[in-house]
């Protein structure tokens, strides 16, 4: 099993491990780049190139050099003599004449030679043991993974820079806990204290990378690095690569010119059914299994593959578009992960076992933003493979799915509350619901499934009354607060308000036997219990502390923003504001004190929060959902 590799000059050294024992390889490497040749240039360019001293070798070879065309045609693969002769080598075929541009200058040697060699990292149940960094080096110098984390760091971001702590072994895997870009996606929900615990983190980011690197072919060394948008890049390349397409260094794919009327119709974004805002009861949340992604690949939305006309496809309503049905490279690379994700989400569903089911979470959470940026990077413009029309069809395709799923609910009877892109939310039984999610998932040919179901659910309102897209809190059967848009869901508001609400919600929703003014009268105790408090100072500091990340140079930054304000004051290596409004001002945690607290400030931020749990409930909203729903989930 290999887990780890290096790329020397001119060679590779992989390390792995079979039955327990570390073993080591050593291969011959000759970094590539190909030269795309005008026509009738290609056997001239290869003979020049031959002749350059930084060459090992140039030879033709057949290859589709266009992302939109099928088509092989002749190019020059130069091989270089090594990794330092790479770049000048690149400079002078660049500017030869006869080439048109050149392709793969600019990926990453160790992802080429993955790719090259056919490596398959984490293949085997070897486990692997994790070892800390110190001052000295590796605490264990057997290990395979060395960790590296800063007692004074946070492991809710990347450092600015790693501590000066001495690197791993040549066989050892670094993880970096503060660099992994994996922090705000997969924050950890308990504080590094311990050598215990950071290595337990390391484990379950290793778990991350195994999958991750497996499914993709990026090697376990680049993975903690990388954003989710650059390892989908790396996914759809080797993808790619696969079909027999060049990656060119130039992007030349760009947007068709598109009338006003079919610029209305294509560009519509995900389609929503606004809430009536107030409290609903039996009401059970459906949610499509990777929706987008599962229309990428059964519609097979490629640059490619659209208006090529070579077969029978998809038509896109209301723009006349298709996408054929030759297998295209967006397709290809997004279902070997979606497979995979979907895999471990049907064995977590039937799992018991609390620490199994928490590695299976971890296993298919990987593939989440990855399978995300599949769909949004169809649109973006500095993505190699992007094509905004492909982005816009997957979304007109999805409105075609969620308005048919509304319209399937109904038929059975049952009344659709909210809807948004790729879930609903109906008032029914959990068997209605079941039952439904299986018609559906026949009928569409895309899994619904019953994400959770609620005895109570809140849609709040926006100032004008209305309800509000992605804004509601409610509890689940199983007892647990499912929330979004609500401060306890915003990692910027205080734990303050966020405890309140955690608090809260349990009273206003729990018993619905119980009279919903009786229910509202203890969240107001509750809410004059806190302010209390607050007022005593019988709250601690950390209670007070707002964190925001500074995502932008400190120079970019003209206003007086409470959080800029305080990193000026104390910055922090991980680049994360943890600040208290004081009387005076913002001020860093560190600098502030619980006796100089703006007290008014955090009693606004309670009624806030406050506001936002019952700001649906007023008698004639309640009056409302009283005669529109089925009197067996009536309000109370």
């Amino acid at each position: 099993m290999w887990y780890h590799l290096l790329v020397e000059d001119a060679q590779v050294q992989l390390f792995g491990k079979m039955e327990g024992r570390r073993i080591t390889e050593r291969r011959p490497y000759r970094p590539w780049f190909y030269a795309v040749p005008l026509p009738g240039e290609a056997e001239r360019i290869a003979w020049v190139l031959e002749q350059h001293p930084l060459v090992a070798a140039a030879r033709l070879e057949e290859r589709k050099p266009d992302l939109l065309d099928p088509r092989v045609a002749p190019v020059v693969r130069i091989e270089t003599a090594g990794v330092q002769a790479f770049p000048q080598a690149a400079r002078d075929a660049r500017g030869l004449e006869g080439v048109r541009e050149l392709a793969e200058t600019r990926l990453p040697h160790d992802f080429k030679v993955a790719a090259q060699l056919g490596l398959q990292f984490f293949q085997g149940d070897e486990p692997l043991s994790c070892t800390l960094l110190g001052p000295e080096g590796p605490e264990d110098p057997e290990a395979e993974v060395a960790v590296r984390w800063s007692p004074g760091g946070s492991h809710r971001g990347p450092a600015a820079a790693s501590p000066q702590l001495p690197g791993p072994l040549p066989h050892q895997l670094l993880l970096d806990l503060q660099q992994d870009l994996a922090h705000d996606i997969y924050p950890l929900d308990y504080a590094l204290d311990s050598r215990a615990r950071i290595l337990l983190a390391a484990q379950e980011r290793l778990l991350r990378l195994q999958e991750l690197s497996r499914e993709t072919g990026v090697p376990p060394e680049r993975l903690p690095f990388l954003t989710p948008g650059a390892l989908n890049t790396f996914l759809h390349i080797r993808a790619a690569w696969q079909q027999g397409f060049l990656i060119p260094d130039r992007k030349r794919i760009l947007e068709e010119p598109k009338s006003l009327a079919l610029l209305e119709r294509a560009d519509k974004g995900g389609l929503i059914f606004y809430p009536q805002p107030g409290l609903y009861r039996g009401v059970a949340k459906c949610d499509f299994s990777s929706m987008y992604p599962s229309l990428i690949v059964r519609a097979n939305i490629s640059p490619e593959t659209l208006g090529c006309g070579c077969s029978p496809g998809t038509t896109v309503p209301q723009t006349g578009w298709e996408f054929c049905s030759h297998a295209g490279v967006i397709p290809q690379g997004v279902r070997q992960v979606l497979e995979r994700r979907l895999a471990l989400k049907a064995a977590l569903r039937r799992e018991q076992d609390p620490a199994r089911r928490r590695e299976l979470d971890i296993r298919q959470r990987a593939f989440k933003t990855i399978l995300v940026c599949a769909f949004g990077y169809l649109g973006y413009s500095n993505f190699i493979f992007s094509r905004v029309e492909c982005k816009e069809a997957v979304m007109l395709l999805g409105r075609d799915v969620l308005a048919r799923t509304k319209a399937l609910a109904e038929a059975r009877g049952l009344e659709v509350l909210y809807g948004i892109t790729d879930s609903v939310f109906v008032q029914a039984s959990p068997q209605e619901a079941e039952a439904f999610c299986r018609d559906a998932t026949r009928e569409l040919g895309y899994e619904l499934v019953v994400d959770a179901h609620f005895p109570a659910i809140v849609f709040p309102r926006d100032p004008a009354g209305a309800g509000i897209a992605n804004m509601y809190f409610g509890l689940t059967s199983e007892g647990e607060i499912e929330a979004r848009g609500i401060a306890l869901r915003h990692s910027d508001a205080p734990l303050l308000t966020r405890r309140f609400q955690r608090e809260g919600i349990p009273l206003l929703l729990a018993n619905g036997a119980r009279p919903l003014a009786e229910n509202r009268q203890q969240l107001d105790s509750l809410l004059e219990e806190h302010q209390e408090r607050l007022r005593r100072g019988l709250v601690a500091l950390e209670d007070l502390v707002i964190s925001q990340r500074i995502r932008r140079p400190l120079q970019a930054y003209t206003g007086r923003a409470p959080h800029v304000q305080a990193f000026r004051r104390a910055p922090d290596p991980a680049r994360i504001s943890r600040f208290v409004f004081c009387q005076n001002g913002p001020l860093p945690a560190s600098q502030a004190r619980l006796q100089d607290a703006d007290i008014p400030h955090y009693q606004a931020l309670l009624e806030r929060a406050h506001g936002q749990l019952v700001n649906a409930l007023s008698a004639n909203v309640s009056e409302q959902h009283n005669r529109r729903c089925p009197p067996s989930f009536a309000g109370p």
